[in-house]
């Protein structure tokens, strides 16, 4: 539109030029022709003191050849510049476009590293609640070896974490002597599952059968005390939970060995709690937290220990009777063996490495404050009857045992030895 009013404007102009010459010409030799032959005509018919047709040059005075200073307004045809200047903002957005795909192409070469959050490292612990030197000696260790490895995570109990016959409530002094003194150097919070010794028994059985497992108040009563403080931590009798690249589920074997008898289970609704844990194993396979899965719970799978394999503990060798832990192999084979990558047990007080069963490596820890013999016939990978605890560190494709023992007597300058290790891989 701006360049149509301008070439508008210069016509106009140019016209107005035009019939300022035609308007001027008359002057010179146009319209005043017929004056000019008449003046010529005078002169020869009268005499020369009549100098009127000299008095013509008054046409020449008009002002209209000052007409011109109207082209002045050709300053405004000058606009057009205006035009050109449109081209300058148009060309910055192209030299700006051009940075964005650098900086887009740089981040591409460091996902080779793995964040901080797909690693974790956790120590697995079981048979500890004794109050006892060997319970403060492994402790210790705990410390100093998770400090030289660069700090750890949690721990997960394996269950018997209150000897003989666990607490009567959250208030029991024995949460003092047995958990929080020897514990008070290492500063992790305790994931904790229940063993025999934690359901404990009523106060009539207790001096002889301390370790029965029978009492369901007992096992509420570490429910309680994990509600009143932060360090020790148990959400229900089972549950599961997530660290990184790792889910943990925390078993409840203890309920499930009573399945072999099923009066008791009915009086003390020991039932209830395993048949919850049958219709939840299967629903959290099929929906995982992580990458890995690793169970933790008090009885072993198997062992080399006094208690032995499931199925066959104690040395009660018919299927079904109490004592036998039938019910529990078969917990095992159907909902643990095959889905987990790991299984972690105490109930045995040794370190034992009993090698992969169905995809499942099956490791024993409870030899956090006390030891008994090895005296079983599996072809253990490794074993052994020193005090101490299993060091698992985990990434998305590598999962690390390490085998803690803390020798009674050591002139080391550390108060533990890394024995053992066997590596997992993705």
């Amino acid at each position: 539109m701006k360049k149509t009013r301008v070439g508008l404007l210069s016509a106009g102009f140019a016209l107005a030029t035009l019939c300022a010459c035609d308007d001027q010409s008359p002057v010179p030799g146009g319209g005043g022709g017929d004056a000019v032959i008449g003046a010529l005509d005078g002169a020869l018919d009268a005499p020369p003191p009549e100098p009127e047709p000299e008095a013509q040059p008054e046409p020449e005075a008009p002002p209209e050849p000052e007409a011109p200073p109207e082209p002045e307004a050709p300053p405004e045809p000058e606009a057009p510049p205006e035009p050109e200047a449109p081209p300058e903002p148009e060309a910055p957005p192209e030299p700006e476009a051009q940075p964005d795909p650098e900086p887009e192409a740089q981040p591409d070469p460091e996902p080779e590293p793995e964040p901080p959050a797909d690693f974790v490292r956790f120590v697995a612990l079981g048979d500890a609640g004794k109050g006892n030197d060997g319970q403060r000696r492994v402790a210790g260790a705990i410390a100093d070896a998770c400090a030289e490895l660069g700090g750890c995570d949690f721990v997960v109990l394996l269950g018997d974490n209150i000897y003989d016959a666990g607490c009567d409530d959250e208030n029991d002094p024995q949460w003092i002597t047995k958990f929080e003194e020897p514990y008070a150097e290492v500063d992790l919070p305790f994931y904790a599952s229940l063993g025999n010794h934690d359901y404990g028994a009523p106060p009539i059985l207790q001096e002889l059968a301390g370790g029965i497992g029978i009492d369901p108040r007992r096992g509420e009563a570490q429910l309680a005390y994990a509600r009143v403080q932060d360090k020790f931590r148990m959400p229900d009798l089972f549950y599961r939970f997530a660290e990184g690249p790792a889910e943990l589920v925390a078993l409840n074997t203890a309920t499930v060995f009573w399945r072999d008898l099923p009066f008791v289970e009915a009086l003390t609704g020991f039932g209830e709690v395993t048949d919850a844990q049958i219709e939840a194993l299967p629903r959290w396979a099929a929906e995982p937290l992580a990458p890995w899965r690793i169970a933790f719970g008090h009885h072993p799978y198997v062992s080399n220990g006094p208690h032995g394999n499931a199925g066959l503990y104690d040395g009660v060798f018919i299927d079904g009777l109490i004592g036998s832990g039938t019910a529990l192999r078969d917990f095992f084979e159907d909902h643990v063996i095959g889905e987990f990558d790991v299984l972690l047990s105490g109930h045995d007080h040794s370190l034992q490495d009993q090698g992969d069963f169905d995809g499942t490596a099956v490791f024993v820890s409870g030899a956090g404050a006390s030891t008994t013999d090895l005296e079983g016939d599996n072809p253990a990978i490794w074993q052994s009857v020193d005090r101490g605890f299993i060091i698992v560190e985990v990434t998305r494709r590598r999962l690390d045992a390490r085998f803690i023992t803390v020798p009674d007597e050591s002139a080391a300058a550390r108060p533990w030895v890394e024995a053992h290790t066997r590596t997992l891989i993705r």
